[in-house]
C-alpha cells in the first residue's frame, strides 16, 4: 500500500511536470497582451491630455483675442463718438447764426446764374436739370436744408453741369420736328451741339432761334451719312474722334 501511494504521488508530480510549461507560456502570452494593452492605453492617455492641453491654450488664445477685438471696438467707438462731437462743433463754428443768412444769400445768387446758364444751354433734359436746383431751393426755405448742405448739393449740380461739358453721349428724348412729336436717340457733343436720329432713319441737328430752340431735318444723303456714322460709333463705345459733321452748331 505504501509503495502504491508513493507511485500515485509521482505520478501526479509527473503530470504537474509535463503540463507546467504549457500553462507558463500562456500567461506569458497574456502577460504580453496586457502589457501592450497597457502601453496603448497609456498612449492614448497621453494624446488625450495633450490634444486638451491644446484645445485648452486655443481656447484661451481665442478668449484673448476676443478681448482684444471687443476692447478695440470699444475704442473705436469711442473715437468716432468723439469725432462726430468735434464735428458738430466745428459746423457750429463755421456757420454761426450771423453768418447762415450771408450763406443763403449767396445760394440763392449761384443757384440764379446757374440756372440762367441751363436755359441758355442746348435743350437736354432741361426740366431735370432746372428741377434739381428749385428743389435744393425749395428744401432751403422749408428749412429742411441748411444754407450749408444747399450750398453742397447746389455744388454737386454744378459739378453734373461741368461734366456734362466734357462728355459725349448717346441719349433718347422726345422732340418735335415740323410740329411731330417723336420719341428719337440723340447724339450729344459736350454742351455744344447736338443731333437726333428717328426709328425710321431720319437724322437732323438742333438749332438755336433768338429766345429758343428748333429741330431741324437734314436731308442732303451725304450729310445724312456723317450723322449716322456718328451715332454708329457712339453705341460701338467710340467716344473721341476726328468727324466731319454737318451744320455743327456752338450753343448760344
Amino acid at each position: 500500500m505504501k509503495y502504491t501511494y508513493i507511485l500515485s504521488l509521482l505520478s501526479i508530480v509527473g503530470l504537474g511536470i509535463v503540463t507546467s510549461p504549457a500553462v507558463a507560456d500562456s500567461f506569458t502570452q497574456q502577460a504580453e497582451q496586457l502589457a501592450l494593452l497597457r502601453a496603448e492605453v497609456s498612449d492614448l492617455a497621453k494624446t488625450l491630455r495633450n490634444e486638451n492641453s491644446f484645445f485648452q491654450n486655443r481656447l484661451r488664445s481665442l478668449e484673448s483675442q476676443r478681448s482684444d477685438l471687443e476692447l478695440q471696438l470699444r475704442r473705436e467707438h469711442t473715437q468716432a463718438d468723439t469725432l462726430q462731437e468735434q464735428i458738430v462743433e466745428m459746423e457750429q463754428a463755421l456757420v454761426p447764426s450771423q453768418q447762415n443768412d450771408l450763406l443763403k444769400t449767396q445760394v440763392l445768387t449761384a443757384a440764379e446764374k446757374l440756372r440762367d446758364s441751363i436755359i441758355q444751354s442746348i435743350p437736354y433734359r432741361k426740366t431735370e436739370r432746372l428741377s434739381a436746383i428749385d428743389e435744393i431751393l425749395s428744401l432751403m426755405e422749408q428749412q429742411k436744408l441748411s444754407a450749408q448742405q444747399a450750398a453742397t448739393r447746389l455744388w454737386a449740380v454744378s459739378e453734373d453741369e461741368r461734366r456734362l461739358n466734357q462728355e459725349n453721349n448717346l441719349d433718347k428724348q422726345n422732340i418735335e420736328v415740323d410740329g411731330q412729336s417723336l420719341l428719337v436717340e440723340v447724339a450729344r457733343l459736350g454742351m455744344v451741339a447736338m443731333y437726333y436720329q428717328s426709328p425710321n432713319g431720319a437724322v437732323g441737328y438742333i438749332q438755336p432761334n433768338d429766345s429758343s430752340w428748333s429741330w431741324v431735318e437734314i436731308t442732303i444723303p451725304e450729310h445724312k451719312k456723317q450723322v449716322q456714322e456718328l451715332f454708329l460709333n457712339l453705341k460701338k463705345g467710340i467716344r473721341t474722334g476726328h468727324y466731319t459733321l454737318p451744320y455743327a452748331v456752338v450753343s448760344k
